[in-house]
């Protein structure tokens, strides 16, 4: 059958190609209107009780009915619901819609010999070989006994609308049909995608182990002896540092190796802007690897980094000498809350408040410009104040850092957009701080501060200031 198509369409193109034939010989219609119609079709398989055999048809899901007399069409759909179908051994499955096209003129219309009728799509043979709907393009009959064309599109997330040329050729007995039809199919997509921002971790808690964050890296380092199950809770905010404040639902998180290391089992809905997640001490290498995490509210998708997390067994305390601030000035917004860095004087770690160490902070004077809880410093008015902290061991040592000047600032910031391709978000103003987040090319940062080149942000967090633009 092939081999007599090949054949067929060969003889016709040679025959127009000849400028001897006469008008009797070859006859030609063009510029019409048609019907037309789109079916959205999944393939079904119905096995016979008696038989066994498997039947395969296609189901028409959907349908824009037939449009009489028109040269254009158009057909809605949903891409998120729709199926792939098979499009051959040698191109992508993908949905797909079929459109049916008929009113060409007599001499076509009553020819039932469909191997004998030559289409072309777009100046390609029509052919639907290893398909899921083989039996179901080409000529066929299309309506109530008229033949007529019937050829697939794909339909995509964007959509489309193209002007499609269909040139049907039939040929017998030297004699020539063919008719050239143009028509425009309209495909619209009409799922209601939502906005896509960057999601990061605030802060990060484990009851029973010491955790932190640097970079895309959550560490969780296990106590010596401890066993049990353990559960990780994160806080979460948007790329400004703002938390949640409407409804958000947290999604299973996904890694290399599907759950990831930590996981929640099911959507769960975010409360104070944190979720708990159950932390899997037996998690392989691939799911403690490339995992995301995602926050969906009405308008919006928030999507972390790809994350990692790393767990140590068995540690112990180190055992500090000394501590002091990391930075020199600590820069506080009215209404703004800190957490200022303390790192060891010997090697200038980072010593965080958790299970071995227990930060406390202590404004002195009476200005009454910052107001200390624990390990956080809250901007209470403008003005400059100085501050002390004192860190308490597991094993009851007490460690005082030197004093630092406080400064307190209005709380207004403003808003730039970052103008690079990836901008590093670190703990301090400077390279030499732990980097503890990414952003990207235009997302928007709330900016409270800038100073010696280094732009503070509303969570307290640093960004490089040259590779920002004021909005």
């Amino acid at each position: 059958m092939k081999k007599t198509i090949c054949v067929l369409l060969l003889a016709v193109l040679c025959l127009l190609s000849v400028p001897g034939i006469s008008g009797d010989e070859r006859l030609e219609c063009s510029g019409k209107k048609y019907n037309l119609e789109i079916t959205d079709v999944d393939l079904f398989e119905h096995t016979s009780a008696f038989t066994g055999e498997v039947f395969r048809a296609l189901e028409v899901t959907a349908t824009t009915g037939r449009k009489e007399q028109v040269n254009a069409i158009e057909f809605k759909y949903d891409f998120e619901e729709e199926k792939a179908e098979k499009r051959g051994k040698f191109v992508e499955d993908a949905p797909v819609a079929l459109v049916k096209m008929d009113g060409f003129c007599t001499e076509l219309t009553s020819i039932t010999e469909t191997e004998l009728v030559i289409v072309l799509v777009d100046g390609v043979q029509l052919a639907a070989k290893g398909t899921d709907y083989d039996d179901y393009v080409g000529w066929q009959n299309v309506y109530g006994g008229d033949y007529g064309v019937v050829f697939p599109v794909e339909l995509t997330k964007e959509g489309s609308e193209t002007l499609h040329t269909i040139e049907v050729y039939y040929l017998v007995d030297g004699y020539v049909v063919s008719e050239t039809a143009e028509i425009t199919v309209n495909l619209i997509n009409t799922h209601g995608y939502k906005d896509e921002a960057a999601l990061r971790i605030k802060d990060i808690e484990c009851e029973g182990a010491e955790c932190y964050m640097v970079g895309n890296k959550i560490y969780v380092e296990h106590p010596k002896g401890t066993v049990g199950t353990k559960e990780l809770k994160l806080t979460f905010a948007k790329a400004d540092g703002s938390v949640f404040k409407e409804i958000g639902w947290v999604q299973e998180t996904e890694s290399k190796g599907g759950v990831g290391a930590i996981s929640l089992g099911k959507e769960t809905r975010l409360k104070d802007s944190y979720a708990v997640f159950a932390l899997d001490q037996n998690a392989t290498q691939e799911q403690s690897t490339d995992i995301l995490i995602r926050v969906e509210t009405e308008k919006c998708w928030y999507i972390s980094e790809k994350l990692s997390v790393v767990q140590r067994f068995d540690v112990e305390p180190k055992e500090l000498i000394g501590v002091r601030f990391a930075e020199k000035v600590i820069q506080v917004a009215v209404g703004e809350e800190v957490k200022p860095q303390i790192v060891e004087v010997e090697n200038g770690e980072t010593v965080r408040d958790g299970l071995w160490y227990k930060v406390t902070l202590l404004p002195e004077g009476d200005n009454g410009v910052a107001y200390a809880e624990g390990d956080t410093l809250l901007g209470v008015r403008c003005g400059e104040g100085v501050l002390r902290a004192k860190v308490l061991t597991s094993d009851g040592k007490v460690l005082e850092t030197g004093s630092v000047r406080v400064v307190v600032t209005e709380g207004k910031s403003e808003s730039y957009a970052v103008s690079c391709r990836k901008l590093n978000v670190r703990a301090g103003a400077g390279t030499g701080f732990p980097v503890v987040a990414q952003v990207m090319r235009g997302e928007v940062l709330s900016v409270v501060s800038v100073q010696d080149g280094w732009a503070r942000l509303s969570d307290g967090s640093y960004v490089c200031a040259k590779y920002l633009s004021k909005i």
